[in-house]
């Protein structure tokens, strides 16, 4: 084995040190980044299931219940309006067979005997 030369200077091992501790505390935060992922992950689900033991899931039942009925809403109101629409018109058509009525007793019968009116 050779004997060191120790008039060459040392070797400057700071630049690489530092260049691989960055590294190592990137991929701690990488690392811890994850972790905090998963802990905040688990946290959201035992949210949840502390909300539904708390009795909340009776609430969320019932505003699935309403967002149910605020849907069924429109079709309910387009039912309601054609339903009144058909009726209108069916009133309108009644109106004008009474009018035309009226029309034909006082065209062809005149003032004088009777009417359907008075009858």
């Amino acid at each position: 084995m050779n004997n060191p030369d120790f008039t060459k200077p040392a070797p400057d091992f700071t630049r690489a040190l530092q260049t691989i501790t960055g590294r190592i505390r990137s991929a701690r935060v990488v690392a811890n980044a994850m972790i905090d992922g998963e802990q905040a992950k688990k946290a959201i689900e035992m949210s949840d299931s502390k909300m539904l033991i708390k009795g909340l899931s009776e609430a969320m039942a019932e505003a699935k219940k309403s967002i149910a009925l605020a849907r069924a809403a429109p079709a309910a109101l387009k039912e309601s309006a054609t339903a009144l629409v058909a009726t209108c018109k069916e009133l309108k058509d009644q109106v004008d067979q009474m009018h035309s009525d009226i029309k034909f007793e006082a065209t062809e019968l005149g003032n004088a005997g009777s009417s359907s009116a008075t009858e």
